[in-house]
């Protein structure tokens, strides 16, 4: 008895199909990665300050929250890893010193369910680790966070993050100030503003009215105080040490002209490369974004030495 004409198709389908070779689920250039080294720097900016004293605003502020990630990078335990959370410590302890209550995310202690919980209404977050991004170099795609557990995209930010009204952002990594370590050659103006634009872009989306990206170990930690002492967002960025009005390249941020894109460069090593930005609603103060009474006082803080204006 012949098998009917129907069960022999099926056959010759099955059989089509199995020879077909293997391919994988989803190619290598439209995954997630990870920048191999994150961003270094020649020198360290101790010797770049002197402390002064001026006089400043003390803010009396409502009750603020932050949130602090610092993801593995050459592992949980490794020096670079160990340096970064020593990083991120000083600038807990500014945000301690002002009265702000801060939850802290080092890894191995990634767990994003935790962190969501603890974002919500947080006025300031805060991560260090590797920059994250998907496609060819050097125009990928960037954005998200690199934890213990993997990448966190752009889209689990907007979705699962729900940051103060204005909060206030503060990234280390690569691509989040422009340039990456893995860049073979300096990147271009419109590549930088790409890059820290589309990295920014989902915290902006969710309401954050300051994103500050930049390479030094204690930039957080000196954000933080002029933040305190009554600065203006802008005055904040620009009176950093690593600041210099002659190489600082203004733009409006392409979502929304009330928003401003700053890129500042320097030469590092034999390449030039973006390593300070700021995108966000430059006159705004802490007082302004969350409420609270200017009460002028004076107290140490570091300056620059010369100030660039």
């Amino acid at each position: 008895m012949k098998p009917p004409r129907c069960l022999l198709a099926c056959c010759l389908v099955l059989i089509t199909l199995l020879s077909i070779p293997s391919v994988p689920v989803q190619a290598q250039s439209t995954m997630f990665e990870v920048s191999p080294m994150p961003p270094r720097l020649a020198a360290s900016p101790a010797a770049s300050r002197a402390p002064s004293s001026v006089a400043l605003t003390h803010l009396d502020l409502p009750p603020l929250k932050a949130v602090l990630l610092v993801g593995p990078i050459d592992g949980d335990d490794g020096d670079w890893t160990h340096g970064e959370k020593a990083n991120m410590d000083l600038a807990a302890a500014e945000l301690e010193a002002n009265g702000v209550t801060v939850h802290k995310f080092y890894t191995p202690d990634n767990d994003w369910t935790q962190i969501t919980a603890a974002s919500r209404g947080a006025h300031f977050l805060l991560y260090r680790g590797h920059g994250v991004y998907k496609g060819q170099m050097p125009h990928p795609t960037v954005g998200g966070f690199n934890l213990k557990d993997g990448v966190i995209t752009p889209e689990q930010i907007r979705a699962d993050l729900q940051l103060a009204p204005n909060a206030i952002v503060m990234l280390y990594g690569c691509f989040t100030a422009g340039s990456a370590s893995s860049d073979e050659e300096p990147i271009t103006s419109t590549e930088a503003q790409r890059r820290v634009a589309e990295y920014a872009r989902p915290f902006i989306d969710i309401g954050a009215a300051g994103y500050y990206a930049n390479w030094h170990g204690d930039a957080f930690q000196m954000f933080v105080r002029a933040l305190f002492a009554g600065q203006t967002l802008q005055q904040t960025y620009e009176t950093y040490f690593d600041y210099n009005q002659t190489t600082v390249e203004h733009y409006i941020y392409p979502a929304d002209a009330a928003r401003v894109i700053w890129l500042d460069k320097d030469v590092h090593g034999d390449m030039l490369q973006y390593n300070h930005a700021f995108i966000g609603q430059p006159d705004q103060t802490l007082s302004t974004l969350f409420g609270g009474i200017d009460n002028t006082v004076t107290y140490k803080v570091y300056l620059p030495l010369t100030l660039n204006r």
